[in-house]
């Protein structure tokens, strides 16, 4: 199973996530059976609207290869990013 199927935001002062929308294709339940914590889920979730093309060049850009500094598999299994 693709382990991106939502997005969540995080309230630090009350430390807990909050779903904040689903991936095309994926569900609310999906969510639910995959996430190993609880997190807040509002009565309407939305479908996670698709990057632009300018979003997706930053992530696999500039994003990619900080995250590579400290998660090089991540960075390229997830990001496409080539090992250092």
């Amino acid at each position: 199973m693709d382990a991106c199927i939502a997005h969540f935001r995080f309230a630090p002062a009350r430390r807990r996530f909050t779903l904040a929308s689903v991936h095309p294709g994926h569900s609310v339940g999906e969510v639910l059976e995959c996430t190993g914590f609880e997190f807040e889920c509002p009565d309407e979730v939305p479908e996670t609207p698709a990057s632009s093309s300018g979003q997706l060049g930053l992530i696999r850009g500039r994003v990619a290869a900080e995250v590579a500094q400290t998660y090089p598999e991540f960075a390229a299994s997830k990001l496409g990013c080539p090992a250092a």
